[in-house]
C-alpha cells in the first residue's frame, strides 16, 4: 500500500474560469485535462516491459521513475525506427509511441502521482478542493493545468501522513510564484508519541528549521510567522512539558 499525501487546491481568479476548472476537476480528477491514451491499457504491461529490457535493458518503472533516461537511451528514434516482428510487437510500438511505456509512467509525468483522485472520496467547494494522491503531491498536474488557465492562480498545499511539515506553491502560466512551508503539530500529535521525549524533542528542532527558512508554524491551530520564532518554540515546549508531565 502507498504512503498517502493530503492535498489541497485553491484556485483564484475570474470567477466563471475558476468555476469552469473545478466543474471539470470535481467531474473526472486530472483525468479532466490530462486523460490517459486508452491504449496503454490495452497491452500486458508484463509484455511492454519484456520488449523494453530486449531492447534498451531496462523496465517501463526505470523510465518512469527517471525521464531522462527517454533521452538518454534515444527512446523516440528507436522506437520510430523499429520493424515490428509480429502483431503483439505492432501493438506494443503503438503503446510506446505515445511517448510513456505505460499507465503508470503516463500517470506520474503528467499528474505527478500514480493513481487519479478518488472523486467519492474528496470534498470540493467554489474554489478549493481537498484530496488525496498515493505518494507524492499532483505537482506537474498544478502546473500543466496553470497553462490552459493562465491567467488563475492555482495554489497546491499538501502533507504527507503522518509528517509535521507541509508545503505549498502556488502556479500562474505554468510558473511558480510562490512557496511556502509549513510546521503543524497539534496536542493530539504530541500525545501520539507519549513519552518519547527524543521524538517530543525533534518536533522542536523540526519547527526551528521551518521557522528559520521562512516558513510558518501552526501549533496547536495558533500561527506563529518567522518573527515569533520564539513565540513559537516556548508554545511547543510548554506542550511537550505538559504531556511528560502529565504521563
Amino acid at each position: 500500500m502507498p504512503n498517502w499525501t493530503d492535498n489541497s487546491l485553491k484556485v483564484k481568479g475570474a470567477p466563471e474560469r475558476v468555476k469552469d476548472f473545478m466543474e471539470k476537476f470535481k467531474t473526472k480528477g486530472f483525468e479532466a485535462f490530462f486523460p490517459t491514451p486508452e491504449i496503454l491499457f490495452k497491452v500486458d504491461q508484463n509484455e511492454v516491459d519484456k520488449f523494453l529490457k530486449r531492447i534498451f535493458e531496462i523496465g517501463s518503472m526505470h523510465f518512469a521513475a527517471n525521464p531522462t533516461l527517454k533521452k538518454e537511451k534515444n527512446f523516440s528514434e528507436k522506437i520510430e525506427t523499429y520493424e515490428p516482428k509480429n502483431e503483439k510487437e505492432k501493438q506494443i510500438i503503438e503503446v510506446l509511441k505515445t511517448g510513456y511505456t505505460g499507465w503508470y509512467d503516463f500517470a506520474v509525468s503528467e499528474w505527478g502521482t500514480k493513481w487519479n483522485i478518488d472523486i467519492n472520496c474528496s470534498e470540493f467547494f467554489e474554489n478549493t478542493a481537498s484530496f488525496w494522491t498515493a505518494w507524492d503531491p499532483p505537482i506537474p498536474f498544478v502546473q500543466k493545468v496553470s497553462k490552459l488557465y493562465p491567467e488563475l492562480e492555482f495554489s497546491l498545499w499538501w502533507r504527507n501522513d503522518g509528517e509535521n511539515k507541509a508545503k505549498e506553491l502556488t502556479f500562474k502560466d505554468g510558473k511558480t510564484i510562490k512557496h511556502n512551508q509549513f510546521f503543524i503539530v497539534t496536542t493530539e500529535d504530541i500525545d501520539f508519541y507519549e513519552e518519547d521525549e527524543e521524538q517530543l524533542s525533534s518536533l522542536i528542532l523540526e519547527a526551528k528549521e521551518i521557522l528559520n527558512k521562512g516558513g510558518t508554524a501552526i501549533i496547536d491551530e495558533e500561527e506563529f510567522p518567522p518573527e515569533k520564532m520564539d513565540e513559537a518554540l516556548k508554545k511547543l515546549k510548554e506542550l511537550i512539558s505538559e504531556e511528560i508531565n502529565t504521563k
